[in-house]
């Protein structure tokens, strides 16, 4: 439920310094509200993992915020694990972007988290997805094949590029990418199956 009036001030600094809700009926009640968040990467994580709990809670709104003030907190330069935790919000950004259909805003935050973590092929797949979505084939079948560069063990890489290539009607590709799907797929000891979405 939205919180209105006074409290709804409070309760936007309070999400605005990374202050946990304890509970929102009449009156509203957090934790973690007073002093100056610190952006040593210790907070940075203990953000992340209230961010991760309220998603799984399906408070995305309330995650949305933390990831907001992760994004705040993880200008560059970066060190290895605030790079982690940058990408991660923006691709959670990115990701809410996907599910209403705004696959430019989606590829451009997914951009964002590749910027803080080159190497995470699942935001290169969900980048060639958006790319998709927004037609732009050739950037998708890009960041696909990146991805099967960077992890060519990963069957996700190849049915993602396994669905560009098939959107692209080179069925040779495609064809060799979804074997290569298969291949990994049997030697990492997945279950293969049909899939209605790449």
């Amino acid at each position: 439920s939205k919180i209105i009036g006074k409290g709804g001030l409070v309760s936007q600094y309070a999400f605005e310094v990374g202050a946990e809700l304890k509970f929102c009926d009449y009156q509203a009640g957090f934790t973690k509200i007073t002093g100056s968040m610190h952006a040593d990467i210790d907070s940075i994580d203990a953000l992340i993992l209230r961010a991760r709990e309220l998603i799984e809670a399906g408070n995305v709104i309330a995650a949305d915020r933390l990831y907001r003030l992760v994004m705040h907190l993880t200008a560059p330069p970066w060190t290895g694990r605030s790079r982690i935790a940058r990408g991660e919000a923006a691709a959670n950004f990115a990701r809410n972007a996907h599910g209403m259909k705004k696959h430019g805003i989606a590829a451009d935050w997914f951009f964002m988290a590749l910027e803080a973590d080159p190497l995470c092929i699942d935001y290169r797949c969900e980048l060639a997805r958006s790319l998709v979505a927004h037609g732009a084939l050739k950037p998708a079948q890009r960041q696909a094949s990146i991805a099967t560069d960077i992890e060519p063990a990963s069957s996700v890489a190849w049915q993602t590029l396994g669905g560009v290539e098939s959107d692209l009607l080179d069925e040779k590709a495609c064809i060799e990418a979804y074997e290569k799907e298969i291949e990994t797929a049997v030697n990492a000891g997945d279950v293969v199956g049909a899939s209605d979405a790449y």
